[in-house]
């Protein structure tokens, strides 16, 4: 049986990355970059206003006084995406908005505001810096410039970035295609009738919405009875449409347990079984035609917690990312628990702000088939393997779920 950090890190090293492809440019949000992003120009391209105002030459300016304002002849007016069609001369001015280039001969603006127009003359009272409210050609990008460094996520920003700079695809790690299967003669999908003994199908559906925060495409594949010749047919019918399978129930030590033995005879490799961990003990991880495999357990929280502590970091490595680590706090515990040792526990925990720290207390009973349990939860408190109990007010790590906000 394997710790948590020896079956995770069997499972990253047996994960790589998707290949890369390109992708139009809105295609790309949350993806990860496969290529650094180059300038392949000055940003901006060419001198431009930083304000509605006046294009003017500096020292047609150094004179000008409350007393004694300088008066500058109106020579043409530029909107932005228009070329300037007249040089400013001594004693002249352009009109020019925000983002429009700088007529040559110009070398300041003054915002509109900070002048007196009359007819088609303006008058200045202040001298202006050379330079002054213009965007000087390079100043933000130059050319040539490793802008996004290849490995970055593509936020709102770097997919801004990218059109600046005129990049109409990228080329990014793709997002995985993940197929989930249930199993079990007992599950019912919502909305059918339910017999005595059956239950609702929630962990299909638990499992696609955690494949979706991720920003992967959950392939939900239904209901496969405790059958193996039936389990073996859809698994072997639908592995090539995918890049991961996921199955949840089927794993342990039942008489009706066969997803791992049909792994194994569909020519797969069964890499781990059983980790020391709850709730989530009878997990399994393999490769089968070259995609992992997990094997989930079926009690609805063993099972969304197997995908958060193995699954999610599997498949943000597919898709190119860096970091694979959720995100996570340190908190104190609010009451004291206790556990069986040589397992890491993973409590369902509500957070609170005391002070400059956080205090987590446990969502209530923490059976692996309470479902409330994580409803109720901001986050995993992580309780380690060599402690049987920890008193209240003792440090913990909190992995934090699904970027729920943090209560205030």
């Amino acid at each position: 049986m394997r710790t948590v950090d020896e079956a995770l890190g069997e499972i990253l090293s047996r994960v790589e990355r998707l290949k890369p492809c390109r992708l139009p440019l809105s295609d790309c949000s949350g993806l990860v970059l496969a290529e650094d992003l180059i300038s392949r120009e000055d940003q901006p391209p060419f001198d431009n206003s930083a304000m509605d105002g006046y294009a003017v030459r500096q020292q047609d300016s150094r004179e000008a006084s409350p007393s004694a304002p300088v008066r500058l002849r109106i020579v043409d007016e530029i909107p932005a995406g228009r070329v300037p069609g007249r040089t400013v001369g001594a004693g002249e001015a352009s009109h020019i908005m925000t983002g429009a280039m700088i007529p040559t001969g110009a070398d300041a603006v003054v915002p509109v505001e900070n002048v007196t127009v009359q007819g088609l003359e303006i008058e200045l009272t202040a001298p202006v810096r050379p330079g002054e409210h213009i965007r000087a050609t390079g100043e933000h990008i130059r050319d040539g410039e490793r802008v996004v460094p290849s490995g970055s996520v593509l936020g709102p920003a770097e997919i801004g970035m990218a059109a600046l700079l005129g990049y109409p695809e990228l080329a990014c790690y793709p997002r995985p295609r993940v197929a989930i299967l249930a199993t079990g003669d007992e599950l019912v999908e919502p909305g059918a009738p339910m017999a005595q003994g059956q239950i609702r199908n929630s962990n299909s559906y638990a499992l696609e919405a955690q494949v979706r925060c991720l920003g992967a495409i959950p392939v939900r594949l239904g209901i496969v009875p405790d059958d193996e010749a039936r389990l073996e047919q859809v698994i072997r019918q639908k592995l090539p449409e995918v890049d991961a399978f996921v199955t949840s129930a089927g794993v342990s030590v039942g008489k009706h347990d066969y997803v791992l033995p049909v792994l194994e005879r569909l020519g797969g490799e069964l890499l781990l079984w059983k980790i020391r961990m709850r709730p989530g003990k009878p997990l399994g991880f393999g490769r089968l035609d070259g995609r992992p495999f997990f094997g989930l357990p079926g009690n609805p929280v063993s099972s969304m917690v197997g995908f958060e502590v193995f699954v999610r970091p599997a498949l943000l490595r597919m898709m190119g990312h860096l970091r694979v680590e959720p995100p996570s706090l340190e908190a104190r515990l609010g009451e004291p628990v206790s556990k069986r040792e040589n397992f890491r526990f993973f409590l369902r925990c509500q957070l609170a702000r005391e002070g400059e720290g956080w205090f987590a207390t446990t969502t209530g009973p923490q059976g692996s088939n309470i479902l409330k349990s994580l409803i109720q939860a901001d986050g995993l408190m992580e309780l380690p393997e060599e402690r049987s109990h920890l008193d209240a007010g003792e440090k913990v790590k909190v992995r934090l779920l699904w970027n729920r906000p943090l209560p205030r």
